[in-house]
C-alpha cells in the first residue's frame, strides 16, 4: 500500500477535526506560555517579587 492509498481513506471530516485539533492545541500553548504569559502577569500587576519563595532560596 502506498502512501497516497492510505490518505485516499481518510475522510474529509477527519481531516478538519484534525486540522481543529491542531489549531485549538496551538492556540492553547501560545496563551499559556512565552512572552504573553509574561505580558498578561505584568498586565495584572506583577513585578519580581511576586513568583513563589521557591526561586529566592536562602
Amino acid at each position: 500500500m502506498s502512501v497516497t492509498e492510505s490518505t485516499e481513506k481518510v475522510s474529509k471530516k477527519d481531516l478538519n477535526t484534525i486540522i481543529y485539533a491542531g489549531i485549538c492545541a496551538q492556540s492553547f500553548f501560545t496563551l499559556t506560555g512565552g512572552p504573553f504569559l509574561v505580558a498578561f502577569a505584568l498586565i495584572m500587576g506583577a513585578d519580581i517579587f511576586s513568583y513563589p519563595s521557591i526561586y529566592f532560596t536562602s
